[in-house]
């Protein structure tokens, strides 16, 4: 009885996802990246420059932005040009799978992205006398991971989290064997010919489980982040809740926390009217943290 009540429960969750998505049954099984992969390659060529890694200015404070999840560099370019005007040495890399098609991303693991920042991470721990690490919603996961197993002298996280907000991801486990992809309802600053971010704009499934897979794992290593913390995330953030800052601060055991909340933005905070603030922010806690030994 109780299985058969399961069965109802999640058939009666499908019946809404796809009717919250617009396509019928068929459809969904039938769904392939043909079309897809043909219309974000041709974006991909055609907004080049917002994907492209950077690498801006120069000396011995080195600062690592990390992008978000089917992101790119554009939503971390505004803050990198900003602290390389400081007179920090910034990168910011293209993390797997993002920035070409999500068949792309389909092929990585959440073990790629955190080799990814590692790689970085360590090219310029040998080069910098401090090295601060800053991430965007996913990018700021991968950013305490980090600061869970190596030496860093801050972390700055904007609107990242361990726990996320959307009901259908709760549907992963069963939508995954017909279903590829979840269209997303929101996509800051990422559609349009004057978009200035390029993003993916649908969540795969079996990468947003890795992402999950992701989020937990840092959850649990929390505990070990001892690094100085600068947690900025928006009250208008839907995706990620701001609860999420507080509970990573009731999680580490940094001594230095201090959360910014941010009242004019939702969840891509960078690009947001609330960038100047945060600018802001980071440079005063970049600052506060050079001289300390």
């Amino acid at each position: 009885m109780f299985e058969l009540k399961k069965i109802l429960i999640l058939l009666t969750y499908s019946i809404i996802f796809i009717l919250y998505n617009n396509t019928n049954v068929s459809s969904v099984r039938a769904q392939t990246y043909g079309i897809l992969t043909m219309k974000t390659q041709s974006e991909a060529e055609q907004f080049k420059h917002l994907i492209e890694p950077f690498a801006i200015g120069e000396g011995s404070i080195g600062c690592l932005l990390v992008h978000g999840y089917t992101g790119s560099p554009s939503e971390m370019r505004p803050l990198g040009e900003f602290l390389a005007q400081q007179g920090y040495a910034v990168t910011c890399p293209l993390l797997p799978g993002h920035g070409t098609t999500p068949e792309d991303l389909e092929r990585c693991s959440c073990r790629d992205w955190f080799d990814a920042v590692v790689n970085e991470y360590q090219r310029m721990r040998t080069t910098h006398l401090k090295l601060f690490v800053i991430g965007l919603s996913m990018g700021g996961v991968l950013s305490l991971h980090l600061a869970a197993h190596y030496p860093i002298d801050g972390v700055v996280t904007m609107g990242s989290g361990t726990r996320l907000t959307d009901w259908r991801i709760r549907l992963l486990p069963f939508l995954r064997h017909f279903l590829q992809k979840i269209r997303k309802t929101h996509n800051d600053y990422a559609r349009g010919p004057n978009r200035i971010r390029f993003a993916y704009d649908y969540n795969s499934v079996n990468p947003t489980r890795e992402l999950l897979r992701l989020q937990r794992h840092v959850e649990d290593d929390l505990p070990d982040v001892i690094a100085p913390l600068l947690l900025i995330h928006s009250k208008n953030d839907i995706i990620i809740k701001f609860k999420n800052a507080e509970l990573i601060r009731s999680l580490v055991r940094s001594k230095d926390v201090t959360i910014v909340p941010l009242e004019n933005s939702r969840h891509v905070v960078t690009l947001s009217e609330d960038k100047e603030t945060i600018h802001s922010a980071v440079k005063t806690f970049i600052s506060q943290h050079i001289s300390v030994q």
